[in-house]
Formats: structure tokens, C-alpha cells, sequence
């Protein structure tokens, strides 16, 4: 996304008395979900955590935190 749009979201959400951090929040779930939807057919299963993250550009330990809140959370086979 251009950098103008950016500063405008960053503006609005300032105005509202939303924190930099949770807008940037908000704008990395926003565009990593759809980035994720356009490219959800080059996703796989068994695709790691690392490369999640790599995809969306956050870190390990968030999509960890994500694909708990959601329930996907590989059970240890013994």
C-alpha cells in the first residue's frame, strides 16, 4: 500500500485516540488476511509457522498466538 494511504489510516485511527501500535495491528491483519485469500490456494497444511509469519510479515510468536485464538493448535501424537 502506498505510504500516503498509511499516513491518512494513521490520522483517522490517531483521531479516534487509537494507539500506533494497535493500528498497526489492525492494518497488518487487514492486508496480511487478504493477502492470505488471494494466495490461499499456495498455502498448504503443512506449512510452518516461519513460513506463515514470513508471508505476512509478523513474527513467529503472533501466528502462534492467532492460530490458538482460533483453535488450530497440532495435538503431539504419541
Amino acid at each position: 500500500m502506498e505510504n500516503m494511504k498509511y499516513r491518512v489510516i494513521f490520522e483517522y485511527e490517531f483521531h479516534r485516540g487509537t494507539s500506533a501500535a494497535e493500528t498497526a495491528r489492525r492494518i497488518n491483519d487487514v492486508y496480511c488476511m487478504a493477502a492470505v485469500s488471494q494466495k490461499k490456494n499456495s498455502y498448504r497444511p503443512s506449512q510452518t509457522t516461519s513460513e506463515l509469519a514470513a508471508g505476512c510479515g509478523v513474527s513467529d510468536k503472533t501466528v502462534i498466538i492467532h492460530l490458538k485464538q482460533i483453535g488450530k493448535v497440532k495435538k503431539l501424537e504419541r
